[in-house]
């Protein structure tokens, strides 16, 4: 897109290497937070600057094209990104369900409504509908999970065109249509602020067309009213100041990067101001780089950060599909780093065939050619026929159905979406979540030993009692370490705290240092206090276990049962597929390691 010709009135704009630049740190934070890397925390931010990237570009060509033109030809622009965005999608989409109906059919069931949401532009709406968390799931991630942002994208596509003829009719200033903009990107932080709850899970804020607008408005009124390329001779006297824009540069781009070391997907801050704070940095930096006289902006705009940055689109399609089938410590035993290098090799491989082989050849009208050179032989006497390709096309209409229907029947489950609490995941049939760990809170009944968990200690709900004798388990699905903070001052106000309280949380998600510390307040005169550190394959797994090692070395009365290191030391298989929950054989061997734990000598 950045080569896309626009002026003040109709010429061109010049091409903008320093744009696929940012293109590329945005899809390198992406990468980085996928890939569970510590370092990179907010990199799912790197979305916000597509965004920003994507409001700037498509507001520049609709309003350049309004200005010389008086209008915007809708058809045109709709067709053209169609051309640009379905042919690789819809490829990738082809591939990837194919393996899934291949190698994992008994996980098609729970990925199957992803696919038309996908191919519709629907999927955060359909993602926000069905409840699914984007944070916090212990099952392979559908290859499809990545493409709310994409629907997002599209959706901004479609409707926006409109609104901006409208709003040109209506106000006929740039200043002021500029002006209605910002307003609606604010009306976008309001609304996120208001739907956001700190604890809780922030899916339905990150998910949102509505909570995620800003950042397409936010490029969308820099387009309108920082076009360099088109000042005149007055304009560039009065904004042409080199170290201005070398310094607008630099500052723009260290928030981005220190944003994505910083922020997480859990924190209240990368919500409320995070989100804004990228949004503005991304725009500052666009703003910078595009102009004519930025020097350090040309960086950017080296070849190799070009590469990546012209195959963004690619790369974001692919990176998801691949990453969700070679999980680290869960489908082959590799550290992260390792793990991460050949991750991006196979993706980027994938990513350079699909640049190379379809969006390229069908944005330079390969299609349309192939397209009226079969309508000339399908009309040309003697050749392949009008009737034979009808049947080739009633044929492979028969065949996708035939694999859909093959799809549905092997997949057998009638959930769209089964969690790991259901009959066939590795923790065993608990029954359903809500009905996990419901305890008799009868007052002035005190036991021994209490545990607080989440899925992980349900799977092992048995094998406790077997160990411990009489043990109060309350163990969740899901479960945060908010609500199991309230658990511990609901117990503690009933006089329900054991002589022995053992703490296994942090699998769902991030475990804080105020957190750790207001649960040893509720805590305070229990004679022996274990927390049990967590094995899961997630980017949060060393932030919490430096969190209860370092409550360690300010409690060093505590117990700490390193569960990530000690399950090597265990017979047989101990996870199950997803590489956190407990087979039978793990259960045993957890419980044996915190009965040992909780004997006070």
């Amino acid at each position: 897109m950045s080569s896309v010709g626009l002026d003040r009135v109709g010429g061109r704009l010049p091409t903008l290497p320093a744009l696929d630049g940012i293109r590329a740190i945005a899809i390198a934070g992406v990468l980085l937070y996928h890939s569970d890397i510590f370092w990179f925390p907010g990199g799912l931010l790197g979305v916000e600057v597509f965004f920003v990237l994507s409001g700037y570009l498509i507001t520049s060509i609709l309003w350049t094209e309004l200005l010389a033109e008086g209008r915007i030809g809708l058809k045109n622009f709709w067709k053209r990104r169609a051309r640009r965005l379905f042919p690789a999608l819809f490829v990738m989409l082809a591939i990837a369900s194919t393996v899934w109906v291949i190698w994992y059919p008994h996980e098609v069931a729970r990925i199957r409504g992803d696919v038309p949401a996908a191919a519709t532009y629907t999927s955060n709406w359909y993602l926000i509908h069905g409840g699914h968390s984007y944070f916090q799931s212990f099952a392979r991630p559908s290859p499809f999970g990545h493409l709310w942002s994409l629907a997002i994208e599209e959706q901004f596509y479609l409707f926006w065109p409109p609104i901006l003829i409208g709003l040109w009719a209506w106000l006929r200033r740039p200043a002021k249509v500029a002006g209605a903009i910002i307003a609606g990107a604010a009306v976008s932080v309001v609304a996120l602020s208001l739907l956001y709850h700190a604890g809780n899970d922030p899916s339905r804020v990150y998910y949102g067309t509505d909570t995620r607008a800003s950042a397409l408005l936010i490029g969308s009124a820099l387009a309108i009213m920082w076009r360099p390329w088109a000042f005149t001779s007055w304009e560039r006297r009065h904004a042409d100041s080199p170290w201005l824009l070398d310094l607008l540069t630099v500052a723009s781009g260290g928030v981005l990067v220190w944003a994505f070391m910083r922020f997480d997907d859990f924190s209240p801050t990368t919500y409320r101001p995070g989100l804004l704070l990228v949004s503005v940095a991304t725009a500052s930096l666009i703003a910078s780089a595009v102009h004519p006289n930025a020097r350090v902006g040309r960086l950017l705009g080296t070849k190799p950060l070009r590469w990546l940055g012209q195959r963004s689109y690619s790369v974001y399609i692919w990176y998801f599909p691949v990453f969700a089938l070679t999980r680290p410590g869960v489908d082959f035993d590799l550290s992260i780093g390792v793990a991460f290098a050949i991750r991006v090799a196979i993706t980027l491989t994938l990513a350079e065939l699909s640049y190379r082989f379809v969006e390229q050849p069908i944005r330079h009208g390969a299609l349309g050619r192939w397209i009226e050179r079969a309508r000339e032989r399908m009309n040309a006497p003697g050749q392949f026929g009008r009737r034979n390709a009808y049947r080739l096309g009633a044929a492979a209409v028969v065949t996708v159905v035939a694999v859909s229907g093959l799809a549905v029947a092997m997949a057998g489950a009638p959930s769209p979406r089964a969690e790991a609490a259901g009959s066939s995941s590795p923790i065993g049939g608990f029954g359903r979540p809500e009905d996990i760990g419901q305890i008799d809170f009868a007052p002035g009944k005190q036991l021994p030993a209490v545990a607080i968990g989440d899925s992980v200690m349900v799977g092992a709900k048995v094998q406790l009692r077997d160990r411990f004798g009489p043990i109060r388990v309350d163990a969740r699905v899901g479960r945060q370490v908010k609500e199991g903070i309230q658990r511990l001052e609901l117990m503690r106000h009933r006089r329900l705290l054991g002589s022995v309280v053992i703490i296994h949380l942090g699998n769902n998600g991030h475990f804080t240092t105020p957190q750790f510390e207001r649960m040893m307040e509720v805590l305070a005169g229990v004679r022996r206090v274990i927390f049990v550190n967590v094995k899961v394959p997630r980017r949060w797994e060393t932030s919490v276990n430096r969190v209860l090692l370092a409550g360690y070395r300010r409690h060093p009365d505590i117990v700490i049962v390193n569960w990530h290191r000690l399950w090597r030391t265990c017979r047989g298989r101990v996870f199950g597929g997803d590489g956190t929950h407990l087979t039978p054989a793990g259960a045993r061997c957890y419980s044996k390691m915190l009965q040992t734990a909780s004997i006070i000598k």
